[in-house]
Formats: structure tokens, C-alpha cells, sequence
């Protein structure tokens, strides 16, 4: 059933009429003093079914309803008894109380260890989503944990969240029940422990938090409370990043304490409140003090800037490799390839890094048509029958599959492409996915709202908007951009090579960007043969990379880029087979530079 316009208290809207129409605002006009009440400051356009409180600022539109695909916990079977006197004791030890314990409903079961190869009595955890048990984490005494086959993954006493406003999330089962002696119900436990630094693939230890979302939607204040050591920190890093870093506040322990169970031992109680009640908000802006970044300055002198992520392109990579928090900018004559490279860069990225993208590309026409265009990049072959070596349809079905796990399509209803309901969009994919970048493609399809600001102002304002955006979510945001003027090369009907200058808006596009590319198609003068060039013209970090460019073949039978005049060697495929991800044959990874010399072209 369609929405309506009183469905929101919207009255008074002639649907036979085009064009935008006036009415008074269901948010304010009840508010304002009698002499203002029936003025109409809430604008209506019907065709685009939108609305805009001028007195307010009151806006929305109407949209079909979607179903919406909720997570359905798995319930789990056990065998479980209740705790032998000996298990109170071990709790005891631990400071953990026996009403805590039957609380939380803790059992013990015998179960079979895989890393023991045996039998052994375990303490378990029971995880469960209301009444239904969905998991459940067996730990024996000598601290070796299993999971039930099979479980959802879920936070440990994730019902403890239940119409809260503030929770409290610690790194072990054993912290969340350290934290309710404390006096804190609302702690609760990740499944799955930290992330150790080392680890590149970390969505599967995450996927708790798209099963968990809906509980932290109203969350005011989440209070991060995992271990103090490096897969500790990353945990924290990562939580924040995808839950928002506005509403976390860190929790840091006492010398000698690695967690929160660590101090109820040694301290008691009433230290693990101090902890709570002298937590650190989240720092995302405002003042800074330099022996707040001790610890990251010692990392930095000791083993220099983490490695950013490679394209795989060799050529590439010696110019520029990609890191979060940065907005890169790329820019290029209309036609000469720009979307190609990016959907290109994308799924190299997402192969060799597993990244994870939202992509915002309204002119591809529909999504077939461009999931179309990533299948054929990924397998290598051509999709339709013109072609000859096209590929099987179960080729398409891996593609796509692998495509379904690494790429989210934005494309808000009813052609409505404001950048802020682009970006709400993006934040959802950085919970509920942990996408690690976020194309933008192009900048002249979003509505822009330039009020009373000049084009360079507006400008300005909305690059540092998706700077900051990229940076509190750490993710690569790529923009981009057509040039406003192309200068034809003297005495040729060739262009010259544009730069981020070129772009409608001033020099805010070369001086807001941390990184700025060109994708220029190279013709010869007879304009009968070409190849494509991507040109490096900014990089604002020593450490990322430098200024240069890299020249390529383009395979139009699969959409692929070639570097120009080089094959990649054995070792580098070999590396597209370790790191290709399980499930997933390494066939078409493998085939990623096994082009017909006479394909070759654009």
C-alpha cells in the first residue's frame, strides 16, 4: 500500500496539480503564535513527493514501503546441568557472585574439545536472544574456548540491552559479569574476543553487529570497555568506528589491570564504577594534547606508517596506495573511462584486502547493467553471447556472489539524491557491513542546495563535509567529478590532459582533496588507436605515495585494465590464490591477466 501525505499530517495537496505547492507544517505551525499558525511554510512538490519546512526545516518524502529483513536467532540444543559446587568456587575466585551467575543461567556440559581431541567438562556461556538460546561458548579450566556448532552469533547478555539507553561493551563473558557485580546490568560481551592486529579479514568476527544493530539505534552513551592490549584496542577502534564515535566513551583500567575482571579481583567493586564514571569520551574533535598520542608516536618512531592498501597494479602501486580517513578526488574527460577504473580499483581492492564498498553511481543506468560490468572484470570474459569465450553461467553466479559480499549499491527511491540521505545510507554500511570505502559517482548527480552560498563556497563546504565523513568512519571516500572546460592541444583535435583545477567550483577541488587522479584516454593523432593513462596529481602525504602516472591497455571484451607493456609474474598470482576468500574459486582471480593480445583495445 503507497504512502500518503496525510500519513505524515501533511493536508491541503492538490495531487491533479504539478509543481510545488504551499501548506502549513504538521511539526511547527501548531507551535507558533496564533497570528503564524495557518501561514504555509512547508513547500510540497507531489512529483517528487518531497517536503520542506521553510520556518523548520522540517523534510521527508514518501517512499514505498520495503519489506525489511530482521535477524531470526537459530535456537541451539544442549545438555547442559547446573553448576557443581566446584564451579561456584571457580566464580568465587573470580569475584563473580552465585546470584550473578543464575542470573546469567551459566550450566556446565561435557563436551568434545577439538583442540584437546577429547571429552572435557566446560563452563558455559549461554547466549540468548529473548527466551531462545542461540549459542553457546564452552570454556574449561585450563581456558580453551568453543563455540556450539551451528550458534548465532550474538553479544553475550545482549537482552540485558533491552529498552536502554546506555551500555557498557567489554571483550570476554567474564568482564560483562564482572561489570553487573559493579552494579552495571547493561554490560555485555562480544562473541568472538579481540581482533589481533595481524588479522586483514576481520567481517566474520563482526558479523555480531549486524544481527545486533536494531538494540543500539537509540543508544546515547556506549561505554567501550575491551582489554588493554593491542587486539584489545583494535576491537575498540573498530567498534567505534562502526557504532560512531560521538556516543563512545573509552574505559581505561588501572596499571596492572588488562581487563575489567583484573580489577574487580584486585580492587573490588567500587573501582570498576570509578573506571565507568571516569571513561573518556570518544575523541573526534575539539582540543588535543600531544601526551594524549604518546603511545601512536612510539608506534610511528619505532615501525614507521602502516602499509596502505595495494591495487595489485605494480605500476599503480608505486605512485599510490589507499588508506582510511581520505578523500580522494578523480576527475577526466567524459567517455575516457572514469567509472571503468573505479568499478577496476574497487574489486582489486576488495580481492586483495577484502574491502568492502558502498558505491553511489546513478548514471551506470540500472544495477545489472553495472553488476553486468564488475562481473566481467572479475571473471574475465565477456557476459553477453556477442562475444566468443563467453563465460558460464556459474561463473556469473561466483561473481556475483563474491560481488553480493563486497559491494552495496546506494540508490535512494524516487531519484532523491541528497548528499545527506547518501551519507545516512553510507553510515548504515559502515555498522552493519564495516564497508572500508565509499564511491561517489558523479558529483553532478546529487541535489545540491547551494541557499545563499557561491558555487566556491558550497563547494568548499561540501568537500570538507565528506572529509570529515571519511575520517570519524575511517573510510577512502572517492569522488567523482566531470571538468567544467576542456582545452583542446593546439593545431589538434585532441584534448589536453585536464586537472582537478578544470573542476566547476575553483581550486577547492585540488586543495580540500588528500589525493587527486585523472583517467585520460590517449589518442593518436589519427585518433584510430588509444590507451588509457591515470595521472597521480596530488598526494598531500609523503607516505601514501607520489605524483607521477601510469599507463594501461584496456580489454573491451571484459572491462579490464591492463598495466601497459608488463604481465604480472607467477608470485603475485600466487598471491591472489592465498588471499582469495574461502568459498570463493581462485579460477577467476587467477585469470585476472590472461588477455588476447588482439582483444586489446577500448
Amino acid at each position: 500500500m503507497s504512502v500518503k501525505f496525510e500519513d505524515f499530517g501533511i493536508y491541503g495537496i492538490d495531487l491533479s496539480r504539478f509543481g510545488e505547492q504551499r501548506t502549513t507544517c504538521p511539526k511547527c505551525s501548531s507551535t507558533r503564535k496564533a497570528t503564524h499558525k495557518n501561514i504555509k511554510c512547508l513547500s510540497v512538490n507531489p512529483d517528487k513527493g518531497t517536503w520542506f519546512c521553510h520556518h523548520c526545516g522540517y523534510s521527508g518524502g514518501l517512499f514505498e514501503k520495503k519489506e525489511v529483513r530482521y535477524f531470526i536467532p537459530k535456537p541451539v540444543s544442549t545438555n547442559a546441568i547446573s553448576p557443581t559446587d566446584k564451579v561456584y568456587d571457580w566464580f568465587t575466585s573470580r569475584k563473580i557472585t552465585k546470584e550473578v551467575i543464575n542470573r546469567n543461567k551459566i550450566t556446565i556440559e561435557k563436551v568434545f574439545l577439538s583442540q584437546l581431541g577429547k571429552e572435557d567438562w566446560c563452563i558455559c556461556f549461554n547466549y540468548y536472544v529473548g527466551e531462545i538460546l542461540t549459542n553457546i561458548k564452552y570454556r574449561n579450566y585450563q581456558k580453551i574456548f568453543q563455540q556450539v556448532k551451528g550458534g548465532s552469533k550474538v553479544f553475550y547478555k545482549l537482552n540485558d540491552l533491552e529498552n536502554q539507553t546506555d551500555c557498557i561493551i567489554t571483550e570476554g563473558e567474564i568482564d560483562a559479569l564482572s561489570f553487573e557485580v559493579a552494579g552495571f546490568q547493561n554490560a555485555v560481551s562480544v562473541p568472538d574476543g579481540g581482533i589481533n592486529p595481524e588479522v586483514k579479514q576481520i567481517q566474520t568476527k563482526l558479523d555480531y553487529l549486524d544481527n545486533c544493530s536494531e538494540y543500539f539505534k537509540n543508544m546515547h552513551r556506549i561505554y567501550l570497555a575491551t582489554d588493554s592490549d593491542a587486539p584489545g584496542i583494535r576491537l575498540r577502534e573498530e567498534l567505534a568506528r562502526r557504532l560512531g564515535k560521538s556516543r563512545c566513551w573509552i574505559v581505561r583500567y588501572p596499571n596492572g589491570c588488562k581487563d575489567a575482571n583484573d580489577v574487580l579481583v584486585k580492587y573490588g567493586s567500587n573501582k570498576l564504577k570509578e573506571c565507568i564514571n571516569n571513561a573518556e569520551l570518544y575523541p573526534i574533535e575539539g582540543i588535543h594534547y600531544a601526551n594524549d598520542r604518546r603511545d601512536e608516536l612510539k608506534d610511528l618512531y619505532d615501525n614507521g606508517f602502516p602499509n596502505g592498501a595495494k591495487s595489485g597494479y605494480s605500476n599503480l602501486d608505486e605512485l599510490i596506495t589507499f588508506y582510511g580517513s581520505q578523500l580522494t578526488i578523480i576527475t577526466g574527460i567524459p567517455s575516457h573511462g572514469k567509472s571503468n577504473f573505479m568499478d577496476q580499483l574497487m574489486i582489486k581492492l576488495a580481492i586483495n584486502h577484502n574491502w568492502r564498498w558502498g558505491i553511489f553511481s546513478p548514471e551506470n543506468s540500472t544495477i545489472e547493467i553495472h553488476l553486468l560490468r564488475l562481473i566481467e572484470i572479475l571473471v574475465g570474459k565477456p557476459f553477453l553471447k556477442d562475444y566468443n569465450n563467453r563465460m558460464t553461467f556459474d561463473e556469473v553466479e561466483t561473481a556475483r556472489d563474491f560481488i553480493n559480499d563486497h559491494t552495496y549499491f546506494i540508490l535512494p527511491d524516487n531519484e532523491e539524491y541528497r548528499l545527506e540521505r547518501i551519507l545516512e545510507a553510507a553510515s548504515g554500511l559502515v555498522l552493519k557491513h564495516g564497508i572500508k570505502g565509499l564511491i561517489l559517482d558523479p558529483w553532478n548527480t546529487l541535489e545540491h542546495q547551494y541557499g545563499n552560498d557561491s558555487e566556491t563556497i558550497y563547494t568548499g563546504k561540501v568537500l570538507n563535509q565528506l572529509k570529515y565523513f571519511a575520517r570519524i568512519h575511517d573510510i577512502h571516500l572517492i569522488l567523482v567529478a566531470h571538468p567544467r572546460k576542456m582545452a583542446r592541444r593546439k593545431d589538434s583535435k585532441l584534448f589536453e590532459v585536464p586537472t582537478l583545477y578544470d573542476i566547476s567550483g575553483s581550486a577547492n577541488w585540488f586543495n580540500i582533496a588528500d589525493n587527486g587522479m585523472v583517467v585520460y584516454r590517449q589518442f593518436n593523432e589519427a585518433m584510430t588507436e588509444s590507451y588509457p593513462i591515470v595521472y597521480i596529481q596530488k598526494v598531500k602525504h609523503k607516505f601514501i605515495g607520489k605524483t607521477g602516472f601510469a599507463k594501461f591497455d584496456f580489454d573491451v571484451s571484459c572491462q579490464r585494465y591492463i598495466e601497459k607493456d608488463s604481465r604480472q609474474g607467477k608470485n603475485e598470482l600466487d598471491s591472489y590464490v592465498e588471499i582469495c576468500p574461502e568459498g570463493y574459486p581462485s579460477s577467476w582471480i587467477i585469470d585476472w591477466e590472461k588477455q588476447q593480445e588482439d582483444d586489446v583495445g577500448f
